[in-house]
């Protein structure tokens, strides 16, 4: 099970902290005409980096990516974020080696660069199989 979990106010020290690799995510949104059922994809990568880590913690053979507060290249999209680590700061992560807060911070401006996709024809959302 994967699932997505505010890190605000938690203390991450007694849990097993992981790293998730990405090159990318989406964020979806509404058209301004929503009448057609299709949805915007945003892609979101993190600008000068091939890849980056999404910060995380595992319990019972589960994991959750964490979330905080949308930084300025993700508001306009969605009011929180994945909580996004550059590759070099990924072993921080998982010994902590600096305070929590200051690794699951917002992206800085201009941190994330972003690709809107339109979609062309409704969203299917049965051929999508969630395991």
């Amino acid at each position: 099970m994967i699932f997505n979990m505010k890190s605000e106010n938690c203390d991450f020290s007694w849990t097993p902290r992981i790293l998730i690799l990405a090159t990318g995510f989406y964020e979806f949104t509404e058209p301004a005409d929503a009448r057609n059922g299709r949805r915007d994809r945003h892609f979101f990568t993190m600008r000068g980096e091939e890849w980056f880590w999404i910060a995380g913690v595992a319990n019972h053979g589960r994991f959750a990516m964490l979330t905080t507060r949308a930084g300025p290249d993700i508001k306009p999209y969605h009011k929180r974020q994945l909580c996004l680590l550059p590759p070099a700061a990924g072993v921080d992560w998982l010994n902590l080696a600096q305070p929590q807060e200051d690794l699951l911070g917002s992206t800085p401006s201009g941190v994330l660069m972003v690709r809107t996709l339109h979609e062309t024809a409704p969203v299917n959302h049965a051929r999508y199989q969630f395991i």
